[in-house]
């Protein structure tokens, strides 16, 4: 290295030293910054130094206390927002089933984060892991459990949110116990009570109805909401 050179190194190690001594953990990461982008621009030599100052004066420094990172990806909007209108009117049923909790519709929040709902889970499945669905409606209602539970109304407003949303926070189908019904003109020894549910089939949402005579399986999902929390 000649006397010049061995000059400049010296300099240009003192400039960092004195930098970097004020507070090494808010500036490392700038000069670091402005060394790199030299060594992009393939500066070496003696130009180094010249070019160091013309950087520096041009240079507006920035407080990093952690090395710079991209932005994180836009936050996914997690709201569930049901339709104000649900709130004013009963909900509409096909002309022959009446809703078994009258006094249940439309009601609950109108506005909840998805992270606000857990899952529930029938405490006596048997090894087989199914349950009749008339069983589960009975037992959410006498234990005062389905005020908590979804009703059609947060079903569509879910939809509402579109497939990429439905997969990235739920899985299975969702029931709407809240808005359970029952059909007289059918008869049977469970009574003929239907469930709202909504599910994806072939890349799609469809808001469909359980026959809760048939056995309740684990991609039948049943939803809370944390009351407490809002």
């Amino acid at each position: 290295m000649s006397v010049k050179e061995n000059s400049e190194a010296k300099a240009l190690a003192g400039l960092v030293r004195a930098i970097v001594g004020l507070n090494p953990r808010k500036w490392l990461w700038s000069v670091l910054e402005v060394v790199n982008r030299l060594n992009v621009g393939g500066v070496d030599g003696y130009d180094f130094h010249t070019a160091l100052i013309k950087f520096v004066k041009g240079w507006k420094p920035v407080d990093l206390e952690t090395p710079p990172t991209s932005s994180p990806a836009p936050v996914e909007d997690s709201i569930i927002r049901v339709d104000s209108r649900w709130s004013t009117r009963l909900v509409k049923y096909p002309s022959s089933r009446e809703p078994l909790n009258p006094e249940f519709e439309g009601t609950g929040p109108l506005e909840y984060d998805v992270t606000r709902l857990e899952e529930w889970h029938y405490p006596d499945l048997d090894s087989s892991g199914k349950v009749g669905g008339t069983v589960v409606y009975q037992y959410l209602r006498d234990h005062g459990i389905l005020a908590e539970c979804q009703g059609l109304w947060d079903l569509e407003a879910i939809n509402d949110k579109g497939l990429q949303f439905f997969r990235e926070n739920f899985h299975g189908a969702l029931m709407a116990w809240k808005s359970t019904t029952v059909d007289p003109n059918e008869l049977g020894p469970w009574g003929s009570h239907w469930c709202p549910c909504l599910l994806e089939r072939e890349g799609k949402l469809l808001l469909e109805s359980v026959d809760c005579s048939c056995e309740l399986e684990e991609h039948h999902v049943t939803l809370r909401c944390d009351l407490a929390g809002r």
